[in-house]
């Protein structure tokens, strides 16, 4: 692993609402944390984005991604059989995961932990909290060693 990579890293946002993906991209583009956004419509996408397989084969297009951000409710598979995937997969089982989901019951919480997401945080109502959000997953989950901002 080469730690002195300039890149920025990527994260892979797992959202089939459009606009909650437009929101968290231009949340993201204001974060302290730059890093690059990929997009996956769908469980079957997300799958094949993380296998790079199938439209995804291409890594420097779609690079493998330093972090998941996982909606449990998409179509074809839907979040929980993705996290399923990505932790039963060696090459993906300790990519950090964390699920922004409209829903904060209080069984999909704990599902979602007990299938190995890393952290759950419910989607924010407003712009400004989202961003914050943002900022807080940024900087636990890419926070890079050595380098304070």
């Amino acid at each position: 692993m080469d730690s002195n990579r300039r890149s920025p890293q990527t994260v892979l946002y797992v959202e089939d609402n459009a606009d909650d993906f437009a929101l968290l991209k231009l949340a993201s583009q204001k974060c302290g944390t730059p890093f690059s956004l990929q997009h996956a419509e769908d469980g079957e996408q997300a799958v094949a984005y993380l296998d790079g397989s199938r439209a995804y084969a291409d890594r420097e297009e779609y690079p493998f991604p330093d972090l998941v951000l996982l909606d449990l409710k998409i179509p074809r598979l839907d979040g929980f059989e993705v996290l399923q995937w990505i932790r039963r997969n060696p090459a993906t089982k300790a990519l950090p995961v964390v699920v922004l989901a409209g829903s904060s019951f209080r069984a999909d919480i704990r599902r979602a932990l007990e299938l190995g997401a890393n952290s759950y945080a419910a989607k924010p109502g407003r712009f400004e909290e989202l961003q914050v959000l943002i900022d807080q997953i940024a900087d636990v989950w890419l926070a890079r060693e050595g380098v304070r901002g």
